[in-house]
Formats: structure tokens, C-alpha cells, sequence
């Protein structure tokens, strides 16, 4: 199974390496394609990721393809929430800086992951710590890189206004279930 965990990872960056999709993304352009081919690609490997965990723990290989999927499409989800908060603002702000640190935070978790697994299966004589420890590193490095780049995205992200007058920011609000649901909020100032 570690072999298809690493087949996928593989084959997901090789997609995104030669998709023609632009990961440098100018002051003046926001594509929202460029914030959801991003989302794609964490929220796919952190599937993977999560997926390749369960399996470990219970060798159920459908738990890794129903992970793939789940993550895929929530990654998908949160690249085009990103994307549309700085449309809103007509430049990068904090969906941009979350996307870049959730990308680059996986592949450095995942990266340290692998040092560790090997550290460990070189003592223990288990290789499947190394499968294990990445996919745990690509998920931690997720999250700290959402938490550091949404705290970057509001400490640098846009100030400006629109000619009326209005600033938009995404809002995460709590319904009536006490569940809480992203939202965009719009402030006009007179």
C-alpha cells in the first residue's frame, strides 16, 4: 500500500507540474482556477495522506481511494472560497497566503515526515513507518501552514477599499444548529 501511496503522490504533482496552470500569481490578476487547481492538490494528497493512516491501522485499501475523493473535493472547496474572498478584494490576501502555506507547509511536513520514518524504520526494521510518519507530516504541515497563513493573510492582506467605499471579508458565522459556516461579509462605509 505504500506503493500506491507514493504512486498517487507522484502522479498528483506531476499533474500539477505540467497542467499549465500558473502558480505564480501577479498583484494585479486573482484566477480563481489557479486558487481551486491548488485546493485540488493539497486537499487530494492530504486525502491520500489520511487515507493511507487509516489503512496502516485497519489494511482496508477502499479507506485510501474514499479518502482521495473526500479530499479532493474539500480541497476543491476551500481553493474556490479562497479564490472568491480575493476576487472580492480584486487582489491576493488571505486566500492566496493560505493556499501557498497549506501547499508548502504538506511538502515540508511530508519532507520531515520521511527523515523521521526512516530514522524510526532504521532502528525498528519497519519500513511502513516512513509511509506512515509522511502522511502524518503532510497533514500537520497542513494545518500549520492554514493556521500561518490565514494569521499572514490578515496581518498583510488587502486594506483597500473599492471606489464605493466597501470591503468585503470572509466571514465564518454560527447557525442555528451551532455549526459554523463560512460566509462573506460586506462593509460599506459612508
Amino acid at each position: 500500500m505504500l506503493k500506491k501511496f507514493v504512486a498517487v503522490c507522484i502522479v498528483v504533482s506531476y499533474v500539477m507540474c505540467f497542467s499549465g496552470v500558473s502558480l505564480g500569481w501577479s498583484e494585479e490578476s486573482v484566477p480563481l482556477g489557479d486558487y481551486c487547481w491548488q485546493g485540488l492538490l493539497v486537499g487530494s494528497i492530504s486525502g491520500s495522506s489520511a487515507g493511507y493512516i487509516r489503512y496502516a491501522d485497519a489494511n482496508d485499501s477502499t479507506n485510501m481511494l474514499k479518502s482521495l475523493g473526500y479530499g479532493a473535493l474539500i480541497g476543491t472547496g476551500v481553493g474556490l472560497i479562497a479564490g472568491a474572498a480575493d476576487i472580492a478584494y480584486g487582489q491576493k490576501a488571505t486566500g492566496y497566503y493560505l493556499m501557498q502555506n497549506m501547499s508548502l507547509g504538506g511538502w515540508f511536513g511530508m519532507g520531515l515526515g520521511v527523515i523521521s520514518g526512516g530514522i524510526r524504520a532504521l532502528n525498528d526494521g519497519d519500513v511502513k513507518f516512513v509511509g506512515t510518519n509522511a502522511a502524518w507530516g503532510y497533514l500537520a504541515g497542513v494545518l500549520i501552514g492554514a493556521g500561518y497563513g490565514i494569521y499572514k493573510g490578515t496581518k498583510t492582506g488587502a486594506k483597500e477599499k473599492s471606489s464605493k467605499n466597501i470591503n468585503f471579508s470572509v466571514a465564518f458565522l454560527e447557525d442555528s444548529g451551532a455549526n459554523i459556516v463560512p460566509g462573506c461579509h460586506a462593509d460599506m462605509r459612508f
